[in-house]
């Protein structure tokens, strides 16, 4: 019979592989949906799922929903997300891409529902990814039997980070 340890481990990190694929779907929906609603979006934000994309999808999820709000409602949210990075000219810039949008109007309502839970889910998810991930760390941490497992080849962890390889 294996450890609780040895068990733990193999919950915590089954449950980081379905998180994380669950995270791929929600992007890869995400991205899909993007190209429908506001192919152009993709000429700033070059990530769709980028925590401040997300943030912007969730306001105006369309072509047309920026294109109706304008420059304004655009550059505050934009400012308080990332004032140094993200100014008018990105929001006018945006609202000009959006009002010249070869995207689908057809549909409209339900799609951009669907993006704005799409990107929360996507939140949800990372987040608990997060969580999942400081926790397997903690363990990893406390474990005086990782400390030799560390040291070979392939056994220690993915890029620095808590993911167990």
């Amino acid at each position: 019979m294996p450890s609780e340890l040895v068990v733990t481990y193999r919950e915590l990190v089954r449950l980081h592989m379905r998180l994380s694929d669950e995270a791929a779907a929600y992007q890869n929906e995400i991205r899909a949906l993007v190209v429908v609603l506001f192919p152009e979006f993709t000429q700033i934000f070059t990530d769709p799922c980028g925590q401040t994309a997300l943030t912007v999808l969730k306001a105006f999820p369309s072509a047309q929903a920026v294109a109706e709000v304008g420059v304004e409602p655009l550059f505050q949210l934009l400012r308080t997300l990332k004032p140094a990075h993200y100014g008018r000219p990105t929001a006018q810039k945006r609202v000009a891409l959006a009002k010249a949008s070869v995207s689908s109007g057809r549909a409209l309502a339900g799609r951009s529902l669907s993006l704005r839970i799409l990107c929360d889910q996507l939140e949800h998810t990372q987040a608990n990814l997060a969580r999942l991930e400081a926790e397997i760390e903690e363990l990893l941490t406390n474990d005086p039997g990782v400390k030799g497992l560390q040291q070979v080849p392939g056994c220690g962890l993915q890029d620095g980070g808590s993911t167990p390889r």
